[in-house]
């Protein structure tokens, strides 16, 4: 049996201190390895822990104003370094491949709260409570209208504010804006109802084509949920006719977006390392019930895991022991088995989460964590960690146009996957999900060229070697592609 894949593996990039030229020194190593990864889909999530960098208007117009004339006309707009920077960096990085441009976090004063404070610019200081506040009635259009301009700016390189003054000095990055995703997690971080926010996403996506793409060129993603299996937001998005008429078209040419993390119990008992492969069958049928879902309400909508990983227990802790080096071996297998497994299920785009996070580092004045657990970078030296050349090895190797064919698996300790690739080449997808030492036996395939990303790998590229035997050793969480020869193109792998 042959599957051809049409799968993205991708990342997405969350603003945080080690990203932030002005206190980073690693930041420029950082975004010249997002560029050698040449991914595409990247995605882009400053968020709300950081509301200078997320969030383009903190305070309502004329809030801050001495004068309560009624002709007062004064808006807080604010496109800072802070604000732009991370995004242009980004953007260039990925450039010429495609980013989805998601600034997820929305002003908290449009919601029903009169608390909408803020740090002041602190870069290495998060803000955990800055989304304060439910939807109302207002909300909708305030926060349409604000997401309008804000794709304006980046798109047209100005836009009007509330009164109709210009703002002027955007990126106008035009056509090269391709993918806009609507909100991150919003039945967690204004606990939306579904029928709310697909009043929202109607109106952003109305409102961005009004102000910056009334070709409807850009292609929008939905939902984004933290709660893959919340069924009742699923039939609401997927059926059309709950749509505005003139929406319909971005939800049925769109994607519809989800997480997954895999739970870890402890940070360093390396045992409690296999529970996310425990888990993963458990998400994989749910993920069978959205594909039924979206065939029988939106067949056309494409399907996005644009979160997947794994997070150690406490990972946000103050002063919790670090995570071993092998369990970024660990989240590299796991994104490795998730990303096949989902190419298989005809999932278009699997996002592996984050680029990178980091600990406290008092000596850059970074106070707070960033979920040091899901980085796929050192946040020391800007250099890749295992789930980052793992990522950029299936990348070498893979994409959409695959053809997945069958192979048989006996060691349940070991995953396999075997590919014809586009251009040809019969691949072995192996991968030890399990912290012990196995060995694969592979009938027929003697002198195959193998890639591997294992412990001895660390912070460097995989390493490469060719099979002298029908055995090939894997260290705990190793992850290898095994290029078998030409002689050999029935591709059968078996294991003993």
């Amino acid at each position: 049996m042959t599957t051809v894949s049409k799968t993205t593996a991708t990342l997405q990039v969350v603003t945080n201190p080690v990203l932030d030229k002005r206190i980073s020194p690693i930041a420029n190593v950082l975004f010249h390895n997002l560029h050698q990864l040449q991914a595409d889909f990247v995605r882009y999530v400053p968020w709300f822990p950081y509301p200078r960098q997320g969030v383009a208007e903190l305070d309502p117009p004329n809030t801050r104003c001495s004068s309560t004339s009624s002709t007062n006309q004064t808006t807080y707009w604010n496109f800072s370094t802070a604000f732009q920077q991370p995004f242009l960096d980004t953007f260039h990085a990925v450039s010429p491949k495609r980013l989805v441009i998601n600034f997820s976090t929305q002003p908290t004063w449009m919601f029903n709260t009169t608390d909408w404070r803020y740090h002041d610019d602190s870069p290495g200081t998060t803000d955990w409570h800055y989304p304060k506040g439910q939807w109302e009635p207002r909300t909708t259009a305030l926060v349409a209208d604000y997401y309008g301009r804000l794709a304006s700016w980046i798109i047209l390189g100005q836009c009007q504010d509330e009164f109709g003054h210009w703002i002027q000095g955007g990126p106008a990055l035009g056509t090269r804006v391709t993918h806009w995703e609507v909100f991150n997690e919003p039945e967690a971080e204004h606990r939306l109802e579904w029928r709310e926010y697909i009043r929202m996403y109607d109106a952003v996506v109305r409102a961005i084509r009004i102000a910056a793409d009334p070709d409807h060129r850009i292609e929008f993603f939905g939902l984004s949920l933290e709660g893959h299996n919340e069924w009742d937001w699923w039939t609401g998005f997927l059926t059309l006719e709950n749509h505005a008429p003139d929406v319909q078209d971005a939800v049925a040419n769109g994607y519809a977006s989800f997480h997954w993390y895999g739970q870890v119990s402890s940070r360093t008992n390396v045992s409690a390392f296999m529970e996310p492969f425990e888990q993963l069958p458990e998400f994989l049928e749910e993920v069978d019930q959205i594909i039924a879902l979206r065939d029988r309400l939106s067949p056309t909508t494409k399907l996005a895991v644009n979160e997947a990983g794994a997070i150690p227990v406490d990972d946000n802790k103050i002063g919790v022991e670090p995570s071993p080096p092998i369990y970024y071996n660990m989240v590299a297998a796991l994104y490795t088995v998730l990303v096949s497994e989902l190419s298989l299920k005809g999932v278009d785009v699997v996002g592996s989460s984050q680029f990178c996070g980091c600990p406290e580092i008092p000596q850059w004045n970074i106070t707070d964590r960033q979920f040091p657990g899901v980085s796929m970078t050192n946040w020391t030296t800007g250099s890749g960690n295992p789930r980052y050349w793992a990522l950029k090895m299936y990348l070498q190797y893979f994409g959409p146009g695959d053809q997945i064919v069958s192979a048989s698996v006996v060691d349940r300790n070991i995953y396999v996957q075997a590919r014809i690739t586009k251009d040809g080449k019969h691949i072995v997808i192996v991968v030890n999900k399990t912290d012990q030492k196995q060995t694969l036996k592979m009938q027929y395939l003697k002198g195959s060229h193998v890639s591997i990303v294992d412990e001895s790998t660390h912070d460097g590229p995989w390493k490469e070697f060719d099979l002298d035997s029908v055995l090939l050793g894997l260290d705990p969480f190793a992850v290898a592609l095994v290029n078998v020869p030409a002689r050999h193109k029935n591709m059968i792998a078996s294991v003993h």
